[in-house]
C-alpha cells in the first residue's frame, strides 16, 4: 500500500475506494481523481510544496467569505503533503471554450469573479507581498532559463544587469493601481463551471497581495490568450468596478505586468521541458506575439530595444535541450584520509548530518533532471549498491563494478560503455555545498557547453569558499585568455586562486587514444587544457571538502543539507 492508499484509508476507515489519475499541471502537484460508491472526491499531492497546504486552506475560506465558489477541504496531511478536496467536475473554462466557443460569456463570468476578489481590501497575516525583489527574480527566469536554451549560451552576466536594470526602470508604472489579493495562476485552466452555472477557482496557494491588474492579465493574457475583442470589452468591464483609478494608470500596469508574465512563463516553460513536460512548448509563439505586443507600447522602447538586440526573431522559438543526460558517480575508493571511519563503511556512505554523501550527490542530478546515472564500486561495493537502490524510484542506475580500484580517470575510461557519445558530468562524492546560486550551477555548465568549444568544463570555487583542511595551495588559476591554467607544482601564491569542486562535464572524445587502465582524471584535465578546450564554471557557495575526520566535524556544523 503506498502513501496516498495509506492516507486515503484513514480519511474513509475503508479500502473500498478506486484511485483514477488526472492530468498533471504545470506545478509540481499531482492529482487523482477519488471513486467511493457513487462519491467522487480530489486527491492532491504537493509533496514538494506542502507547506502551502495552509495557505490554500485559509485563502479558500476567505474566498468564500467574499462570495467567489473554491473547493472544500475534506481531509489533509500537512506532514505527507496530501489533501483531499472537493471534486467540481470536468468543465473547465478551457474545456468548455474548445466545446462550445462562447468566449465573451466564460470570460464575462471569469472577470465577475475578480470584481469580488479585488473587494479584498486588508492584506491577511498568511499572504505574501508581491515585491519588487520578487518581480525582478521570477522575470529573471527569461534571460536564466529561456535564453540560453534558445542561444546555446549563458548569458553575459553585463547584459544580465542591463536586463535588471531596465525592468527595475519600468516596475513604476506596475505600481501605480491599489494592491488586492493576486491569486496568481488566474486562468482558464484554474476555473471551472458547476452544474448550477457557478463559476468556482481551484488554485490560488500561490496567492501573493499585489496589484489588482495582475490577475485580470493573467486571465486575458494566458498562453492560450482571449481575442482581441474579449481583451477589450473585459478590460473595460474590469475597469468599471474600479474606483479612484485612473485609466492610464490601470493601462500602464497591466502591460508591465503583461511584459512581466509572458516573459515569466517563456522561461518557467523552458525548465517544464527539462522535466519533462514538452507539452507546453506549444504555447511559445503566442506568448511571444502577446509580448511583442506590450513591447511595441511607447513605454517599452528600451526593453523592446533589448530584447530585438540580444534575442533577434528567428531565436524567438521554442527551447530545445542540449543532450546532456547522464552523469557518473565516482564511489570506489576508500578514502583513507578519513582514518578509521572507512574501516567497515566506504566513504561514500559516510554520513554528515544523517545522510550519506553520495545521497546529496543524487540531490544534485534531481535538481539538473539527469536521471541515468553510472556508479563505480570497489571497497565495500555491496553497500554502496545495497544503500542506492532507495534511489531506484527517481533514477536509472547502472553499476560500473572495479576489481581494484582505477581511479577517477582509470574508473570513467572503464565505464564509458555506459555512459554513451554525449557529454555527461562526472561528480566525486566527497564535496558538499549550498548551491544559493540565480540558477544551480550544474545547468550553467549545460548552458555553457559547447561541442566545438570544450572537452571538459570544471566547475571551480575561490579559495576562500572552502573549508579543505591543511590546504595552502589552489588547483587552477584563470589566466588572460579567460582559460585555466593547473598549478603544476602545487605551490601556494602564485594567482592559483581556485580549488576544483569535483564536477566536472566532459565529452567522451576526451579519452579517446587512452591506453592506461588507472589513472587520474587529472591527466584528461591537462589534456583538454593543452588543446586549448577546458572550460570553467564558477561557484561562490561556501564548499565543504569531506576529505578527512576534521573536515566533517566541520561539515557537520555549517552544511545545512
Amino acid at each position: 500500500m503506498d502513501r496516498k492508499e495509506e492516507f486515503l484509508k484513514k480519511v474513509f476507515l475503508t479500502d473500498k475506494f478506486e484511485i483514477v489519475p488526472l492530468r498533471p499541471d504545470a506545478s509540481t502537484r499531482k492529482y487523482w481523481r477519488i471513486l467511493k460508491g457513487k462519491s467522487t472526491f480530489i486527491l492532491m499531492d504537493g509533496n514538494a510544496v506542502s507547506n502551502r497546504y495552509q495557505k490554500f486552506i485559509q485563502i479558500s475560506e476567505l474566498l468564500k467569505q467574499h462570495d467567489v465558489y473554491a473547493p472544500s477541504i475534506l481531509a489533509h496531511d500537512f506532514d505527507e503533503g496530501f489533501m483531499l478536496i472537493e471534486d467540481l467536475g470536468d468543465g473547465t473554462f478551457t474545456r468548455l471554450l474548445e466545446l462550445s466557443g462562447n468566449e465573451k460569456e466564460l470570460y464575462a463570468m471569469a472577470t465577475e469573479v475578480l470584481t469580488k476578489v479585488i473587494s479584498i481590501k486588508k492584506k491577511p497575516d498568511y499572504i505574501d507581498v508581491f515585491s519588487d525583489d520578487v518581480v525582478v527574480r521570477d522575470i529573471c527566469y527569461f534571460v536564466d532559463w529561456y535564453y540560453p536554451m534558445v542561444m546555446g549560451k549563458p548569458l553575459d552576466e553585463k547584459k544580465r544587469e542591463e536586463f535588471i536594470a531596465i525592468v527595475k526602470k519600468l516596475l513604476p508604472l506596475g505600481r501605480g493601481v491599489p494592491n488586492s489579493l493576486v491569486l496568481w495562476d488566474y486562468h482558464v485552466d484554474n476555473i471551472m463551471m458547476l452544474d448550477n452555472k457557478t463559476c468556482a477557482v481551484i488554485d490560488f496557494q500561490d496567492a501573493y497581495w499585489g496589484p489588482i491588474t495582475y490577475d485580470i492579465m493573467s486571465l486575458l493574457e494566458d498562453r492560450r490568450g482571449a481575442s482581441e475583442e474579449v481583451q477589450n470589452e473585459m478590460k473595460d468591464l474590469f475597469f468599471k468596478s474600479l474606483k479612484d483609478v485612473k485609466r492610464i494608470d490601470f493601462e500602464n500596469s497591466y502591460r508591465f505586468f503583461s511584459m512581466f508574465r509572458n516573459m515569466r512563463v517563456l522561461g518557467r516553460f523552458s525548465i517544464l521541458l527539462t522535466r519533462g513536460k514538452g507539452e507546453y512548448m506549444k504555447y511559445i509563439p503566442n506568448l511571444w506575439k502577446m509580448l511583442d505586443r506590450t513591447l511595441s507600447c511607447p513605454n517599452f522602447v528600451e526593453m523592446k530595444k533589448w530584447v530585438d538586440k540580444n534575442l533577434p526573431k528567428k531565436y524567438r522559438v521554442a527551447p530545445t535541450q542540449k543532450p546532456i543526460n547522464k552523469a557518473m558517480i565516482l564511489a570506489a575508493g576508500r578514502g583513507s584520509r578519513m582514518k578509521h571511519l572507512t574501516n567497515d563503511v566506504p566513504k561514500p556512505l559516510i554520513e554528515v548530518n544523517g545522510r550519506a554523501m553520495i545521497d546529496y550527490k543524487f540531490d544534485l542530478l534531481k535538481d539538473v533532471g539527469i536521471k541515468d546515472v553510472v556508479v563505480n564500486v570497489c571497497y565495500h561495493g555491496d553497500k554502496i549498491i545495497e544503500h542506492i537502490k532507495r534511489h531506484e524510484r527517481d533514477f536509472n542506475v547502472a553499476i560500473s563494478e572495479e576489481e581494484v580500484a582505477l581511479e577517477t580517470g582509470g574508473g570513467i575510461k572503464n565505464a564509458l560503455h555506459l555512459l554513451g557519445e554525449n557529454p555527461f558530468f562526472s561528480l566525486n562524492s566527497d564535496e558538499l555545498w549550498n548551491d544559493t546560486s540565480y540558477k544551480p550551477v550544474m545547468w550553467q555548465m549545460i548552458d555553457k557547453w559547447n561541442d566545438d568549444e570544450y572537452d571538459m568544463i570544471l566547475l571551480i570555487t575561490p579559495m576562500s569558499s572552502t573549508n579543505e583542511h591543511g590546504r595552502d595551495h589552489g588547483d587552477y588559476k584563470i589566466n588572460k585568455k579567460d582559460r585555466i591554467e593547473r598549478n603544476v607544482q602545487k605551490k601556494p601564491g602564485g594567482g592559483y586562486d581556485y580549488f576544483y569542486t569535483g564536477i566536472a562535464l566532459m565529452s567522451p572524445k576526451i579519452f579517446e587514444g587512452e591506453t592506461e587502465e588507472k589513472f587520474s582524471m587529472v591527466k584528461m584535465f591537462d589534456k583538454a587544457e593543452e588543446k586549448g578546450r577546458l572550460g570553467y564554471v564558477i561557484i561562490h557557495d561556501e564548499i565543504f571538502h569531506v576529505g578527512t575526520p576534521e573536515d566533517k566535524k566541520i561539515a557537520e556544523m555549517k552544511f545545512k543539507g
